[in-house]
């Protein structure tokens, strides 16, 4: 902001003039054209496997990139497919069948569900009472709206009668 102020000042410019004016300059600084695409065609080249000096950002270690950084950056695009905890899924949809996002996501589900009911530190009593709380908080929500008469159905009818009463109440 104190840079685009600088040049409105210095070149007597407005708003946006100054500012696309630092970004083109800006631009010029990163060897990059107007579309946003390199000057140099070897900026964005990718590294000969086996490079003989090793590349600081390339920090992969064991066979699958198990590093302790969150940050993790393959060589190859084989190397990423073999480090993925899922295959490859086709994203076109498929006939008679779910399409591939569903599939995908349905692992996920399966894998979430396992870790839930994964046995976890406690008694087999404490289990036993979280699951009984559970379940009688699902036959609650039933019960509930079984009692309460608001489906999606009668719903309107409610409204509409009560938009009839509040007209022919004398005021």
């Amino acid at each position: 902001m104190a840079e685009v102020r600088q040049v409105m000042r210095q070149d007597g410019l407005p708003f946006d003039e100054a500012r696309l004016q630092l970004v083109l300059l800006r631009m010029a600084q990163m060897n990059v054209d107007a579309s946003g695409m390199p000057n140099d065609p070897k900026t964005f080249t990718f590294d000969q496997l086996g490079a003989s000096a090793p590349k600081p950002w390339r920090h992969v270690a064991g066979a699958l990139g198990g590093s302790t950084t969150a940050r993790r950056c393959f060589s190859s695009q084989a190397s990423f497919e073999a480090a993925s905890p899922y295959p490859a899924l086709d994203p076109s949809p498929k006939v008679g069948r779910r399409p591939a996002c569903c599939e995908f996501l349905r692992r996920c589900l399966l894998t979430g569900a396992a870790k839930v009911a994964k046995p976890t530190r406690g008694s087999p009593r404490e289990l036993l009472l979280r699951a009984m709380a559970l379940l009688l908080l699902g036959v609650l929500i039933f019960i509930l709206r079984g009692l309460g008469g608001w489906s999606r159905a009668s719903l309107p009818t409610f409204l509409l009668q009560d938009a009839i009463a509040l007209q022919e109440a004398p005021p």
